[in-house]
Parts: C-alpha cells; sequence; structure tokens
C-alpha cells in the first residue's frame, strides 16, 4: 500500500525500522521475491533478532543520484 517492494509495513513503532534506499539493484528488478538483498537482510536480522527489526524495500529502478534526496525528503519522511 506504500508502494515499496516487500510486505506491508507493520506500524509496529517497537520495531527498528531499516530503510534500504538505491536503484535497481536496491528494488531487485531482476530477482524473484524474496532473493533481492533487502529481503535477505530481513532474513539475516530476523535469525539474530527475531522481530526486532523491520527492513523497507525503498528502490526504485532508475533512480538517479540527484533523485534520491529529494525523494527521501518527501515519500520516506
Amino acid at each position: 500500500a506504500a508502494g515499496f517492494r516487500g510486505p506491508e509495513l507493520s506500524g509496529d513503532s517497537s520495531r527498528v525500522r531499516v530503510v534500504t534506499l538505491g536503484a535497481s539493484e536496491t528494488f531487485g528488478l531482476f530477482e524473484s521475491a524474496g532473493r533481492e538483498y533487502p529481503a535477505q537482510l530481513q532474513q539475516l536480522l530476523d535469525s539474530v533478532a527475531p522481530g526486532r527489526y523491520e527492513v523497507v524495500n525503498a528502490g526504485l529502478p532508475g533512480l538517479s543520484l540527484a533523485a534520491m534526496r529529494p525523494y527521501l525528503r518527501s515519500v520516506l519522511a
């Protein structure tokens, strides 16, 4: 619903939210669901501290470095 790839955001304020920002590699353009690096990061964090972290994949294919700051400020903040 928020426009990010991955599960819906939990809304659980006790979880530490980790946002991954980048272009095609972050989004996982050519990866099947669950194989993009943010999903793998979520799996790794869950193996260490289950339920403590929530990884948000905020990657957008084609996102340039110059566009990241405005995107971060307007959409993610």
